[in-house]
């Protein structure tokens, strides 16, 4: 009936009197996950274990709580040996399979989920998940397959139109993916799913979304060395760049190549706020995001515009703290991202926190390196100005040793050190912010459990 604290207080008044009783204890796991009391849930699935350790039920619980609290690992141990006590369950296989998925191991997925089909051809989890895994790996055809056949079985299931919207969202069909979505909200009016495929069925109309969906999806293909690969390419352009200038056409293909992987960059790190601000934009594809999403959009879109400004006064002077900049900007919009989308308030408060400290860092680091940039400068100007001018054409080379004698001899020895701080203290800035997901979850892994 979803009321999971009456379940909490019938399931606590039965243990009141049969502390003893290891499926009452699932129970409480249950409906303490629920209520997002993840701490708590596990202790009581625990608790079960330890009550009854050849029950398979009693791990199944246990993953299951271990999954809703973002412990992937933790949960595949506690499912494995569910299965290794009753091989047979084919839910079993099929919460396995969710394991992989949520740990991005789509063949070990399908595998799972095809072991149980094999036990129990009509499981629906099962399908569910070889489904997804399926259209993850782009075998389009047979995710279709294993889908069209769960919502020929219960249409009136809103969780079959989300796995058969984001299915058709894989294969680019975003007008058919929006119309399942929207049924499966008609089913179920808070379905999270359901509205976070609506919202990206939206995006797809914009061409920038689309491409960029494209692509990860290709990338994700190849897993992490994908992702590496793409940004070893970002790393390198610079440098192709310059090799590029003794040739015309490497020059152009150099340049062309490097302005998609800032493109492509932009997409991967702050895709996010820039699609969602893109949808605040669309009249119909306003009222479909949350409020959360739309003060984290706005939030970044003054740190949006600062980076494309640096990106643009790098391309007109070439001055190379700028591209460092605008990255580290581009990246800082996950930390406003992540602050807005955790729904616990001890997670919030931490994550602004952070994400303040952020910024103020920056901001000293790089006010820290326009003001030795203008005093280098400054300098240069005093020495230039120093020297007696001269129009014999040697001595202009002497002179011109001269002045780089007297940088080397004073302040540019210290200028050097400067701009090493700097640049390894936005280093360490740059780690921070590519791990805000990361930071997010070990926080809400430390979370006190809401009253």
């Amino acid at each position: 009936m979803n009321r999971p604290k009456e379940a909490e207080q019938a399931a606590r008044l039965h243990l009141a009197g049969e502390m003893d009783d290891p499926v009452a204890w699932q129970v409480l796991a249950r409906t303490l996950t629920e209520q997002r009391k993840h701490r708590q849930a596990i202790d009581a699935a625990r608790q079960s274990v330890t009550l009854d350790p050849e029950d398979g039920d009693a791990h199944f619980m246990l993953a299951r709580v271990l999954i809703e609290a973002d412990k992937p690992r933790d949960a595949r141990v506690s499912i494995q040996a569910a299965i290794a006590i009753d091989p047979e369950d084919a839910n079993h296989h099929g919460l396995l399979a969710r394991v992989e998925m949520e740990d991005d191991r789509y063949r070990e997925a399908a595998d799972a989920a095809a072991r149980g089909l094999g036990h129990d051809p009509e499981n629906e989890l099962c399908r569910f998940y070889l489904g997804m895994a399926k259209s993850r790996l782009g075998d389009h055809e047979a995710a279709d397959s294993e889908i069209a056949r769960l919502l020929a079985g219960d249409p009136e299931d809103a969780e079959n139109h989300v796995a058969r919207g984001f299915a058709l969202l894989a294969r680019g069909s975003h007008a058919e993916a929006k119309r399942h979505f929207l049924e499966a909200l008609r089913i179920d009016a808070e379905n999270e799913g359901a509205r976070e495929g609506l919202v990206q069925a939206l995006k797809f109309r914009s061409f920038l979304y689309g491409a960029y969906m494209r692509m990860m999806l290709y990338v994700s293909r190849f897993g992490w060395k994908g992702f590496w690969g793409l940004g070893l390419l970002f790393l390198l352009a610079p440098q192709a760049l310059k090799w590029g200038r003794g040739y015309p056409w490497l020059y152009v293909a150099c340049s062309l190549g490097l302005v998609f992987l800032w493109a492509a960059m932009m997409l991967i790190v702050a895709h996010q706020p820039l699609t969602t601000l893109g949808l605040l934009l669309d009249r119909e594809g306003r009222h479909a995001v949350p409020q959360n999403e739309r003060k984290a959009a706005l939030w970044c879109l003054p740190v949006l515009a600062f980076a494309v400004a640096a990106i643009l006064f790098w391309l007109w002077r070439t001055p190379t703290a700028f591209p460092r900049f605008a990255f580290l900007l581009l990246v800082s919009c996950g930390l406003i991202v992540e602050t807005y989308e955790t729904v616990s308030p001890w997670v919030r408060k931490r994550m602004a926190a952070i994400t303040i400290g952020f910024f103020m860092l920056l901001g000293a680091t790089w006010g820290f390196e326009v003001y030795a940039t203008l005093r280098l400068a400054a300098h240069v100007r005093d020495v230039v100005a120093s020297e007696v001018p001269n129009t014999s054409g040697l001595a202009r080379e002497e002179r011109a040793k001269a002045i780089v004698g007297k940088l080397k001899d004073s302040v540019t020895g210290d200028y050097s050190r400067w701009r090493k701080w700097v640049i390894q203290s936005q280093l360490a800035l740059l780690i921070v912010a590519l791990f805000h997901d990361n930071i997010r979850a070990a926080l809400e892994r430390r979370a006190p459990d809401p009253d």
